[in-house]
C-alpha cells in the first residue's frame, strides 16, 4: 500500500477545505441569527445548548481550516500542517489535542442536551429522575471523561519523529518538504487512548439512542396524563431532535471510530478511504446547521420569508429601473 499526495492534490485539498469552511461559517452565522432572534420563549433553555454547539463548531472551522490546515496520512500515524499556527511553531500533536477537545465539546453539548430533555419529560416519581445537584455533578463527570483522553495523549512522551519516519514502510519521508510534520509512535498509551475513544464513542451513541427510546416509552405510558395535542407536539419535537443528532453520529462518531481502528489494526483501510473520512468530519457543521434550520419550523419560516422578501425587493428594483428608462 502506497501513501502519497501530489502537490496538485494538496492544493486541491486546501481549496476544497476553504470552500467547505466558507459554507460552514455562512451556515453557522445563519443558524446563530435564527437562534438569537427566532427561538420561541418556551425554548430559551434549549437555545443555550445549541448556541454552545454553534460556538464550538465555529471555533473548530476557524482552527482547522485557517489556523492549522492539517493533512493526516492515516493509516500511517503521520501528518503535516501549513496553517498560521503551525508556521508559528505549534506542533501537530498540540493541534490534534485541540481538535480532540473541540470535538469532545460537541459531544458534551449533545449528551447534556439529550439528558436535559430526558429529565424534563420524566415525571417526578420516575426512578431515573435526577435532582438538580445530581444533574450538575453528572455533567461535571462528563466533562472530566471527555477531556481525559485529550490530556492523556498530550502528556504522553514525544517520539523520535525522524527515526520513525525514516524506518516506516511505506515510504512517507516526502512529507518533510510539505510543512510542519509529525509522526506518532503507536505505543501502549496511544493504543489505550484509541481503544478508550472508540469505547467512549460507542457508549455515547448508545446513550443517545437509549435516552430517546426511554423518552418515547415514557410518553406512551403517560398518554392519559397529557392532552393529545401536547403529546403529539412533544413526539414531533423529539423526532426532529433525533434527526438533528443523526449528523454528529454519522459525520463524527463513525469516521473517528474508523480512523482509530485503522491505527490499531494496520492494513484494515486504505489511505484514500481514510482521507475521505477525515474530510467527512469537517462537513459536520454544514450538515448540522442545515438540519437545525430546515427541521425547526420557526427558523424555516424565517429563512423562507427572508428569501421571499429579498426576491420581492429585487423585482421591485427591476421594475423601477425599467420604468425610469422609459421615454414619454
Amino acid at each position: 500500500m502506497s501513501i502519497f499526495l501530489s502537490l496538485q492534490a494538496q492544493e486541491n485539498w486546501f481549496l476544497a477545505q476553504k470552500f467547505q469552511c466558507a459554507l460552514s461559517i455562512f451556515s453557522t452565522i445563519l443558524a446563530f441569527v435564527c437562534l438569537l432572534t427566532q427561538t420561541p420563549p418556551n425554548q430559551m433553555v434549549i437555545r443555550q445548548y445549541f448556541i454552545g454547539i454553534q460556538i464550538v463548531l465555529l471555533i473548530t472551522d476557524i482552527f482547522i481550516d485557517f489556523l492549522c490546515q492539517p493533512i493526516a496520512f492515516f493509516p500511517a500515524p503521520a501528518a503535516f500542517c501549513v496553517g498560521v499556527l503551525c508556521r508559528a511553531g505549534m506542533t501537530i500533536k498540540t493541534a490534534s489535542v485541540v481538535v480532540m477537545f473541540l470535538l469532545s465539546s460537541v459531544g458534551f453539548f449533545v449528551l447534556s442536551y439529550c439528558l436535559y430533555r430526558h429529565q424534563v419529560i420524566l415525571p417526578s416519581y420516575n426512578p431515573f429522575k435526577m435532582s438538580a445537584r445530581t444533574f450538575f455533578f453528572f455533567r461535571g463527570a462528563l466533562v472530566v471523561c471527555l477531556t481525559a483522553l485529550s490530556l492523556t495523549y498530550l502528556i504522553s512522551p514525544a517520539p523520535d519523529t525522524e527515526h520513525l519516519l525514516d524506518s516506516f514502510v511505506p515510504d512517507i519521508k516526502w512529507i518533510r518538504g510539505r510543512g510542519s510534520y509529525y509522526f506518532q509512535e503507536i505505543t501502549g498509551t496511544v493504543k489505550g487512548v484509541c481503544w478508550a475513544a472508540i469505547v467512549a464513542l460507542v457508549i455515547a451513541a448508545s446513550t443517545v439512542v437509549s435516552l430517546f427510546g426511554h423518552m418515547f416509552y415514557v410518553l406512551n405510558i403517560e398518554t392519559h396524563k397529557r392532552s393529545k395535542s401536547s403529546s403529539t407536539a412533544i413526539r414531533k419535537s423529539l423526532a426532529i431532535l433525533f434527526a438533528q443528532l443523526i449528523v454528529p453520529l454519522a459525520l463524527i462518531f463513525v469516521p473517528i471510530s474508523l480512523v482509530f481502528l485503522a491505527l490499531l489494526l494496520p492494513g484494515t483501510f486504505s489511505f484514500d478511504f481514510l482521507s475521505s473520512m477525515c474530510f467527512i468530519i469537517t462537513l459536520h457543521p454544514i450538515g448540522h446547521n442545515i438540519l437545525l434550520i430546515s427541521l425547526t419550523p420557526a427558523y424555516r419560516r424565517f429563512i423562507i420569508s427572508w428569501l421571499c422578501c429579498k426576491r420581492k425587493s429585487s423585482r421591485s428594483f427591476d421594475i423601477l429601473r425599467v420604468a425610469s428608462g422609459r421615454k414619454y
